[in-house]
């Protein structure tokens, strides 16, 4: 918004960052530098590393350089109105996490500690505001929500529970619907809503099958259950 760099990224043709991105401060100096060395496999693009170049603060001095030093890193989707929603800080060595770090996330709901050892996570404790505790190792420092057997035992539930409308048969229904929802922190769907319709009484279907579907088990960051969203495409065709 000041007219200032705020990022450099590389992204390959299947969409994975790669090569050199760097991050800038608000003032347009140097902030934060990585290196994503990768390899084609099969015509995907594998990232084989993360290896972090440089952090400078917004005077321009340097606090890392080439794997080795302190470095405060920040969300890099931070906006305006929500400037940083998320900061670890703590030292790097080889390009690894090391000893002590601490931070906040979650638009500073949260606040953490966290012991490494060579990039892994040893021990770890978040703390809300009324100062509950939720430890965590690397099980489960960063979960995604589940469904109960996978993601493709909910899409042949659909499938098996999908009852096409009167009108979506007569009219040889054949399309996509986009569902967005969210897991919450306790494993309920929420928040269900058409992105995109096929009408014909399939929107309102789509809905009533998933609202049938099987608690989840909640998403985790750094043990805490937190919110997910989700899109789901449902693919309708009648022949």
């Amino acid at each position: 918004s000041n007219g200032k760099i705020k990022a450099k990224e590389k992204f390959s043709a299947d969409a994975v960052l790669i090569d050199t991105a760097e991050y800038y401060h608000p003032n347009g100096k140097l902030r934060l530098a990585y290196y994503y060395p990768y390899k084609m496999e099969k015509e995907s693009t594998k990232v084989t590393d993360t290896l972090v170049l440089v952090f400078r603060d917004s005077l321009g001095q340097t606090h890392l350089s080439n794997g080795d030093g302190y470095a405060e890193l920040y969300d890099e989707n931070n906006t305006a109105e929500n400037p940083l929603q998320m900061i670890e800080k703590g030292s790097f060595k080889n390009h690894k996490r090391t000893g002590q770090w601490t931070g906040y996330f979650l638009n500073k709901k949260y606040t953490f500690e966290e012991e490494y050892d060579n990039g892994k996570i040893v021990t770890g404790v978040s703390r809300d505001s009324s100062n509950t505790t939720y430890p965590y190792t690397e099980s489960n420092y960063m979960v995604q929500p589940s469904y109960p057997g996978d993601i493709i035992t909910l899409r042949r539930f659909i499938a098996n529970n999908f009852s096409f409308p009167k009108q979506a048969i007569s009219q040889r229904v054949n399309g996509t619907i986009i569902v967005s929802f969210s897991i919450d922190s306790s494993g309920n769907m929420v928040d269900l809503k058409i992105n995109k319709s096929l009408g014909l009484g399939t929107d309102e279907e789509a809905i009533r099958v998933l609202k049938r579907a099987k608690h989840w088990s909640p998403g985790i960051m750094r043990g805490v259950p937190v919110k997910v969203a989700y899109t789901l495409p449902i693919r309708l065709n009648i022949k």
